[in-house]
Parts: structure tokens; sequence; C-alpha cells
């Protein structure tokens, strides 16, 4: 409450007395707003250390009863399981049989395996490898070397293919630069001159249909021209109904 001779000395000062007197109620309810919530905090402090007192001592009391009752097993080592010897598979020891019902010599069964599932070798891009596997035929091919045009071997190959000079030159740069462009496994070789040799044998097989067929814009890449003529050389073939039966 506001201290009643402050009040006359403000009045006396020539403030407005119901104005004061709003002024000390708002600060007797303020006052008593204040004293109301610090009372609820320490009436909420003390029921809380209570609480907390009475968990500690029910935990002290559990665990002084577990430890007192319970009491502790003998240590020793643990019963070992019995033992099962282990099961070993037998293999399949049927031999083969031959054709006239009489058991083939030994060794038959492998040999027809390895001739039915002999991998399929594209000539050119795999060397003629008899100890070597597919796994390490990939590994060791690589790609179109960039001195091949230049290469005694590519050169050797033209001429036997009836290219020399600037024909062989041309020949040679539009297969590096196809190759070149090429990427993934495709583009890997194991005999790079053997790959030429059957190039140059497809494109002299195609280029007289090529020749023959309907005019198709040139480009800068005759041996792109001679591979997209192969392509259409097909497709025309496919869509002619006479012509696939012949």
């Amino acid at each position: 409450m506001a201290d009643p001779t402050l009040i006359a000395d403000l009045v006396r000062a020539g403030l407005d007395p119901e104005l004061l007197q709003r002024v000390a109620l708002e600060l007797g309810r303020a006052t008593a707003e204040r004293e109301a919530i610090e009372k609820r905090r320490q009436s909420d402090r003390e029921r809380q250390a209570r609480r907390r007192g009475h968990v500690m001592s029910r935990d002290v009391t559990l665990q002084h009863v577990t430890t007192r009752d319970v009491t502790a097993e003998p240590k020793g080592p643990a019963p070992l399981p019995p033992h099962t010897p282990p099961i070993t598979p037998t293999p399949n020891t049927i031999p083969p049989v031959s054709p006239d019902g009489l058991p083939a010599p030994e060794g038959a069964g492998d040999v027809a395996a390895e001739a039915v599932e002999g991998p399929e070798v594209e000539a050119g891009d795999w060397e003629a490898d008899e100890g070597g596997s597919k796994g390490s035929k990939a590994a060791r091919a690589r790609r179109i070397p960039a001195n091949f045009a230049q290469s005694p071997e590519a050169l050797a190959v033209c001429a036997e293919m009836g290219l020399t000079g600037a024909e062989a030159s041309e020949a040679l740069a539009e297969f590096c630069d196809f190759w070149m462009a090429e990427g993934g496994q495709r583009a890997r070789k194991l005999d790079w001159p053997r790959t030429l040799r059957n190039r140059l044998r497809e494109i002299g097989r195609r280029r007289p249909a090529a020749r023959t067929g309907p005019h198709r814009p040139r480009s800068s890449n005759g041996y792109f021209d001679l591979l997209r003529d192969e392509l259409a050389g097909s497709d025309d073939q496919r869509s002619d109904p006479q012509r696939q039966h012949l």
C-alpha cells in the first residue's frame, strides 16, 4: 500500500487526488500479485525437494533388499554342447555313358562340356589364345594407339587390301578417327591390325551396293558414309517384301 503522507504531499504539490488514488491502488495490486507468485514458487520448490527425497529413499531401500535377498550363483565353466561330427557331402561319381550304353572313358564328359560352352570369338576383336579366358582378354584389350595410322602394321594391311598412297592414308585417318571417337568396351580391341583388315574387307564387299543405292549427301568422313550406306542397305532389304525371299 502507498504511504498516506506521500499522497498528501503530492496533493499539496498540485496533483489530482483521484489520479493519485488510482495509482496507489494499482501499486498495491501489483505488490500483492508479486507476493502471491513468490509464495507459490516457494511452495513448488519445497514440494519438489520432498519428492526427490522420497524417490532417493525408495531407491536406497530397494537396492538394500535386492543385495541382501539375491543369492549369488556359483561361477564355473559353462557346459560344452554335445559333439556332432561334420557332415561331408558325397560328390556325384556317376560316370558319363556313351551312346552305345557303355561307360565313357574318364574325362569324356569334361571335353563335351568344353565343346558346348566354348566362347564365341569375333575375328579381329580377340586374339587366338588357347590358354586365355574372357576376363584376361578383356584386361589385355586396349584402345587404338595414337600413331596407328603411321604404324608399319597398318600400312601393310592397307597394301594387302589394295590401298596405297593417299587412298591408304585417307582410309587409315578415317578408321582412326572413328574408333578414337568411340567409347566403352566396344572401342577396346586385342588386335587392331586384324580389326582394320576385317573392316576394310567389309567395306570392300559393301562398296558396290553403296554405289548403286539411292544418292545420299556425303559427309567429310568417308568411313562413316560407308557404314551409313551399309545400314541403309540392310534397312531397304528389310522393307522390301520381295527382296526378303532372295
